[in-house]
């Protein structure tokens, strides 16, 4: 008896985990986010590792020429602290999932009594051991929940992975738009300085008075003032582009001035957004597990056997018992927990329909505003495009005549100059609705999942 007990400690003890300190170390953090470099071995490996998953061609990684939007995405992937997050809460229920299913442990029960009058021998000692039988099959059940629950987790993953890279092409297509822009802005400053030198020259002639020479002095300022905001909104988009990408706002590096091109929109895009979309498979996985919480309450109805043995000492004489355990299910049949997953299937399926609208109407005003922000690129640089620019030329013209008025060359070069900012405008409009229709459509990767992967 006695050394059964000890043994049976013994063996606990020997299975329980240990606890393991870790504190929080500030120190040492900004130390290593100080260290994180694009150009690590294990950022390039697993920009190859992504190349091949992608059903878009990537090209090669390579930081010698600046970080362009591609090399960017990658490095937001690997590095963005708010995806490590969310990977390690999938990691948790993964490590959840692989040790799922297991019965219940056994209870060992010990029991003293004493007789308090006088006999021979007045204690009673007992002891028994029980364990359940799942006949049910809850366990299994409880296992595939348990799997389902993780494929949200890894579908909430891919979901604020693909929101990280929305929000970054967002910013990207933003800098180089405000790039863009002041470049526009520095070249009409040039062109305004040009004519200021022939006002200025005909005010020492005294053909041309001060006051009108002077708007081009204040439109100069004026202009100066936009260039120094657009370099601030430039440096503030930079600035959110380097918080996405998980590194400081000091890292070493230059990012890319090109503009990048939206890449090329599928045929049947309802169809591809029904098959990739990040959303539908999140509420997919999330209807997958009230599939199988319906399950287990379904299981939950049939009883799981109860076995147990005990050995008992009273009076100098040894028992031994057997014991079984039924749990008869007549009156309660988990109605109440039957009922309530069923509502709650009905709930998920119905949170899966209404996102499919949701997204499918989205992807319709994505599309209208991309084709009216083109017509509209279109109209401009067809009809209001080369009418300023006339207007331009024309100008000039009676300059060299003689015949300069500070108004007109002015009006000249202003109307040019918002002409090229409304089509650079539409051309953004355009670019932005065709960056959200492939935001719609969802990522065109996909990583294979670490259970397959361990197998």
């Amino acid at each position: 008896m006695r050394l059964f007990t000890i043994t049976a400690c013994a063996m606990l003890l020997a299975a329980c985990q240990g606890y393991d300190p870790m504190p929080l170390d500030s120190g040492e953090h900004l130390k290593a986010w100080a260290k994180r470099d694009p150009r690590d071995a294990s950022v390039v490996e697993y920009a190859k590792q992504l190349a091949k998953v992608d059903t878009q061609k990537r090209a090669p990684y390579d930081l010698g020429d600046g970080i362009s939007l591609h090399e960017a995405e990658v490095v937001a992937l690997f590095f963005n602290p708010d995806l490590r997050v969310a990977r390690l809460h999938a990691d948790v229920e993964l490590a959840g999932a692989r040790e799922a299913g297991y019965w219940d442990n056994p209870e060992l029960e010990i029991d003293a009594t004493r007789i308090l009058a006088s006999v021979d021998n007045p204690w009673i000692l007992g002891a028994g051991i029980s364990f359940t039988l799942p006949l049910s099959g809850r366990k299994g059940v409880e296992e595939d929940l348990a799997w389902a629950e993780h494929d949200v987790t890894r579908a909430q993953v891919i979901e604020r992975e693909w929101e990280i890279l929305v929000e970054l092409r967002q910013l990207w297509r933003e800098r180089s738009g405000l790039i863009e822009q002041q470049r526009l802005t520095e070249e009409f400053i040039a062109d305004v300085r040009v004519v200021q030198e022939i006002a200025n020259a005909l005010v020492n002639a005294g053909e041309l008075i001060a006051l009108d020479a002077r708007l081009f002095e204040l439109e100069i300022a004026s202009q100066r003032a936009s260039v120094a905001r657009l370099n601030t909104q430039q440096r503030d988009s930079e600035l959110r582009i380097r918080e996405l990408m998980g590194l400081r706002h000091d890292a070493p590096l230059a990012l890319s001035d090109t503009i990048e091109p939206v890449a090329a929109l599928p045929g049947k895009r309802e169809d591809e957004l029904l098959a990739r979309n990040p959303l539908l498979e999140v509420k997919r996985a999330e209807y997958a597990v009230s599939e199988q919480h319906l399950r287990l309450e379904v299981r939950k109805q049939y009883p799981d056997l109860t076995i147990g043995g005990g050995y008992e000492l009273e009076e100098g004489q040894s028992r031994i018992s057997v014991m079984f355990g039924l749990p008869i299910p007549i009156l309660n049949l988990n109605r109440e927990g039957i009922a309530r997953a069923k509502g709650a299937r009905l709930a998920s399926r119905a949170e899966f329909e209404g996102a499919t609208e949701h997204l499918l109407h989205r992807l319709a005003r994505a599309e209208l505003r991309m084709n009216a922000a083109r017509e509209q690129r279109a109209f401009i640089e067809r009809e209001i495009a080369p009418l300023a620019d006339q207007q331009v030329v024309d100008a000039r013209r009676l300059a060299e005549l003689g015949e300069f008025e500070a108004l007109t060359q002015l009006e000249a070069l202003a109307r040019r100059f918002e002409a090229r900012l409304q089509v650079l405008e539409a051309a953004q409009e355009e670019a932005l609705a065709g960056d959200e229709t492939l935001a719609l459509l969802g990522p065109t990767w996909r990583f294979a999942d670490k259970e397959n992967d361990d197998e």
